[in-house]
């Protein structure tokens, strides 16, 4: 058989199907001569393509730099370096959840001492189920920092008299063109970009101000940005008392009141909320500390080690979470390492201290001497 354009199609692969050979305690089926490895889903990258596999998925959680400061619009200042050693790993058979992977295991070490204030991930992490995710890390109080995918933009429901958008609450008189913003399209340059985090910083001035909370419930109380002095009105005099570094901005006419108060939320109402609002440079500037993590896989996938099939030549989870331990172990020392001789290197080439000035008035200017005289009585 023969195409419209005279050429013959190439016959199609029969369909292979995997044989089972077992079904596991977990009540999923077993592939391999290994018990503990199961099917999955990977995504495609350069050198191959999307498709199932049978193995082990492994999740990491890389040390970061934390934000020091930020006025949650357009300036974040980052803490001091810090070396992008391994704090915690988790080795699972492909196929298992994510969120139940590695967010036991980050409350955890909250609980035991290690100082976790923020979780930077990407959406393989927060498409999950709030209850399973962000409910559990927020009562923990552990901030998260990631990129809403397009089923969770947008306009929500929200009991209060507020808007809920992106998951953050802004004020009910924000804007009409302020509230649908578009992302700027993946690869663009950074004019583009700048455009687009233009709209989305001057959203962030109606944003809501987080006033008390969370409580033992996870309730937190909110301001509205008027009260909170980050907007002032024409229309509500007391706001123009406000310093002219606070925005100006326009209210429909016939309003005599900016809100109805403090108003509570419950947990269960902001599941994707985020300290710093979503799309603005603020923002950028702290997701971009995520590349770290990109740095740590490129390191396991051959830069120091390549734990791609046949680096473990054991069969079983146990065995080679042992052996995985040791790997990062001699990763982790290599990065410190790495981190000391760039600080000392950046130490031997700053410039030596200028010397001291010369022609002072301790110079020029002679000690006294001291004298010594002898009475030598009256003159006669």
């Amino acid at each position: 058989m023969t195409g419209t354009d005279g050429t013959v199609p190439k016959p199609k692969k029969p369909a292979h199907k995997a044989r089972v050979l077992a079904v596991g305690t977990d009540g999923r089926n077993q592939y391999t001569a290994d018990r503990d490895a199961r099917a999955g889903h990977r995504s495609a990258t350069n050198s191959r393509s999307a498709g199932p596999f049978v193995g082990y998925e492994l999740h990491l959680a890389v040390q970061a730099r934390d934000v020091k400061w930020t006025n949650y619009i357009d300036k974040t200042t980052m803490s001091d370096e810090v070396p992008g050693v391994i704090t915690c790993l988790a080795l699972v058979p492909a196929g298992t959840h994510r969120g139940r992977a590695i967010v036991d295991d980050l409350v955890a070490a909250k609980k035991a001492g290690a100082p976790i204030d923020d979780v930077v991930w990407d959406p393989g992490y927060s498409l999950c189920k709030p209850d399973t995710t962000h409910h559990k890390l927020a009562q923990a109080r552990i901030h998260q920092t990631f990129q809403p995918v397009s089923h969770q933009r947008g306009i929500r429901p929200f009991s209060g008299e507020a808007l809920l958008v992106d998951g953050q609450l802004y004020s009910s008189l924000l804007p009409n063109e302020l509230r649908d913003l578009p992302m700027p399209p993946r690869g663009a340059p950074e004019a583009v970009k700048v455009e687009h985090e233009t709209k989305f910083n001057q959203r962030a001035r109606w944003r809501m101000a987080r006033h008390a909370g969370p409580d033992s419930d996870g309730a937190t109380r909110w301001r509205c940005p008027f009260c909170a002095g980050l907007l002032k009105a024409r229309q509500f005099p007391t706001t123009m008392r406000r310093p002219v570094t606070v925005p100006l901005v326009p209210v429909d006419e016939g309003r005599e009141r900016c809100c109805a108060g403090i108003i509570t939320a419950m947990p269960v109402e902001l599941p994707w909320w985020q300290r710093i609002p979503f799309g603005t440079t603020a923002w950028r500037l702290s997701m971009g500390r995520r590349q770290v993590v990109e740095s740590v896989n490129a390191a396991l996938k051959g830069t120091f080690a390549d734990l791609s099939r046949g680096f473990f030549r054991v069969f079983g989870q146990t065995k080679m979470t042992i052996l995985l331990g040791f790997t990062v172990a001699g990763y982790n020392l290599d990065r410190i390492r790495s981190y000391r001789a760039k600080k000392r290197a950046q130490e031997e080439a700053k410039p030596a201290q200028p010397k001291r000035r010369r022609g002072t008035w301790q110079e020029i200017v002679e000690p006294a001497t001291t004298t010594t005289t002898t009475d030598t009585g009256p003159p006669t």
